[in-house]
Formats: structure tokens, C-alpha cells, sequence
């Protein structure tokens, strides 16, 4: 029995918490509130793990939330990098 909870718990800590990938690749939008959740709800069709992890993507999220709302006003309208870009063609 033991056993089977190690490599369970291995096999969940190996697959990558969503909300951690959400939160570390890439830039994050200012409006990310429960990223990892709607990472995982998106991929449900395409990734048996994202069930596993979808319940703890939601305790994640919601533990992330005061830092996701300090995100959210304090990352300004535009960045440096939309400044710096050149227009759209159209």
C-alpha cells in the first residue's frame, strides 16, 4: 500500500502543477487570476492528468490569489515591450 502511494505521488509531482507552469513560462497577463485552473480546464480533453490536477490547480490558484491580485495592479496598462514594438500592419 505504501507503495502505491509513493509512486502515485511521485507520478502527480512529475507531471507539473499548472498553476506553477502557468505562473513561471512565459509572460503572465495582468488579468491571470486562477491561470492553472483554466490551463488544466482547457487541456481536459487532451491530458488524463490534468484531472489529477485539476482539484489541487484550484487550491493552488486560490493560495496565489493575493499575489495575483498585487500582480493585477501593480503591472501597469502597457509594458516596456508594447512601447517598444512596432505598430501593428494591418
Amino acid at each position: 500500500m505504501l507503495r502505491k502511494t509513493r509512486l502515485t505521488l511521485a507520478m502527480l509531482l512529475l507531471s507539473g502543477c499548472a498553476t506553477i507552469t502557468s505562473h513561471t513560462v512565459g509572460e503572465n497577463p495582468k488579468n491571470s487570476f486562477y491561470a492553472g485552473t483554466q490551463l488544466d480546464f482547457n487541456m481536459l480533453h487532451d491530458c488524463f492528468w490534468c484531472w489529477l490536477d485539476l482539484p489541487v490547480s484550484v487550491v493552488a490558484d486560490t493560495l496565489m490569489l493575493p499575489f495575483d491580485t498585487w500582480h493585477y495592479y501593480h503591472t501597469p496598462e502597457t509594458s516596456e515591450q508594447t512601447k517598444n514594438s512596432p505598430p501593428p500592419v494591418k
